[in-house]
């Protein structure tokens, strides 16, 4: 993340350089609670992440995950030609109870294809 400081000196504010900071970027898993039973969504940091179809191949709604063992790992070379925004991840889940990786992208990246996404995915009851 990069930062315009303005420094001031008596009564003018004379644009600086930027700077980078570094904060950390949990992966925090959001549980549907009553709007979205047996249902979770993941964040890091500032970003909602959703299943994007068209990333996948196939349907969120096939897809569980198990809410005990999440491990977002940063992917590459998954985004479709002329794809806006860099960053993609992944995690274990299952479809159709056999062992799937699934591929998640910010929640303001998905869709460009037009594909359907999904920001809540069901959790397995394990």
């Amino acid at each position: 993340m990069k930062l315009l400081l303005l420094k001031e000196y008596g009564r003018r504010a004379i644009k600086c350089s930027s700077i980078s900071t570094c904060q950390p970027m949990p992966t925090i898993v959001l549980d549907g609670g009553k709007g979205y039973p047996g249902m979770v969504a993941f964040q890091r940091g500032p970003q909602v992440l959703a299943f994007d179809k068209n990333i996948n191949g196939f349907n969120a709604d096939e897809v569980t995950v198990n809410k005990n063992n999440i491990q977002l790992q940063s992917t590459s070379d998954v985004h479709p030609n002329n794809w806006i925004g860099g960053e993609a991840f992944q995690i274990e889940a299952f479809e159709n109870k056999k062992d799937k990786i699934i591929v998640l992208v910010s929640y303001a990246d998905a869709s460009q294809t037009g594909g359907v996404i999904s920001t809540w995915i069901k959790k397995s009851s394990e």
